[in-house]
């Protein structure tokens, strides 16, 4: 756990931080390391399909799925 936080962050956790404040920046080390993954598959051009959806999901959880207007209304 330290080294992916290590990995993520740039070094272990200082000693004085509380456990759960750990523990909820642990938990979004997979979302930093799927949003690389992501870069790396979009700059290499291999962006399409059901896998990488899903991985923008891990990457960015609290959003949705893009909506596009296709009219603009003058409201």
């Amino acid at each position: 756990m330290i080294a992916e936080y290590a990995h993520c962050y740039g070094g272990p956790p200082a000693p004085e931080m509380p456990w759960p404040l750990f523990r909820a920046l642990l938990d979004r080390v997979g979302r930093f390391n799927a949003r690389a993954l992501l870069g790396q598959i979009v700059a290499s051009g291999h962006a399409s399909g059901e896998a990488t959806g899903q991985l923008r999901a891990i990457a960015w959880p609290e959003q949705g799925p893009p909506i596009f207007a296709l009219k603009q209304s003058p409201d």
